[in-house]
């Protein structure tokens, strides 16, 4: 089976999803859709091939530009797409896994749509801690992308309630709000990534 893999970050070869994406495959050539320019360059190279799987970083609950501008572009040439396989990685840093599933859904639609055969979208909360860590340190969710390799080699989908098993934290319970809101360092990496980029201007702005 011929495995075409897109990566949606606009961070392209230094994203957190070309990880994921290598999580589930080392073979299958992985095409970046961080510039709409060369969109057209990547349909060509992914028409030939029998399966997808495409990773999406969340982006104010739902996808970056470019993705959405490259499901426009497949779904004008519907045609090459019809009946193949196609699986999607939604994954966000936000540790709680409820903020992917409205993406997730309207995956499931488009898929549909495009009368392709949808194997199922794996979500993964937190995924900025990535930045971070060596591999080492996700090992124990590893597994679930060896899943959605199986799934696309099979043509199965996705196991009931991976989800629910990837991810510790669905949606916070109003305590675990409050637990949260205390936890001293949650803000730490926020506040070092907007340093970085210059838009830091408040020790107390943050993201929670």
């Amino acid at each position: 089976m011929k495995l075409a893999v897109l990566n949606g970050s606009p961070r392209g070869d230094w994203s957190n999803s070309i990880r994921m994406a290598r999580w589930v495959t080392k073979e299958a050539p992985v095409y970046n859709l961080d510039r709409a320019v060369r969109h057209e360059e990547v349909l060509e190279g992914i028409r030939s091939a029998e399966a997808y799987l495409i990773v999406i970083p969340l982006y104010v609950d739902s996808m970056p530009a470019q993705v959405k501008a490259f499901l426009e572009l497949m779904e004008k040439n519907r045609d090459d797409f019809s009946g193949k396989r196609i699986c999607y990685i939604v994954h966000s840093g936000f540790p709680e896994a409820i903020h992917s599933y409205n993406l997730r859904d309207y995956l499931e639609y488009y898929s549909e749509l495009m009368d392709m055969d949808y194997l199922g979208t794996l979500i993964m909360a937190g995924s900025e801690s990535l930045q971070m860590a060596p591999d080492k340190f996700f090992r124990k969710k590893m597994p679930f992308f060896k899943q959605v390799n199986d799934s696309l080699l099979k043509g199965e989908k996705l196991p009931e309630g991976i989800n629910r098993k990837m991810n510790r934290v669905e949606k916070h319970s109003p305590l675990g709000n409050m637990l949260y809101g205390l936890f001293p360092f949650k803000n730490w990496y926020w506040h070092h990534r907007a340093k970085q980029h210059g838009t830091k201007e408040s020790l107390r702005a943050r993201p929670y």
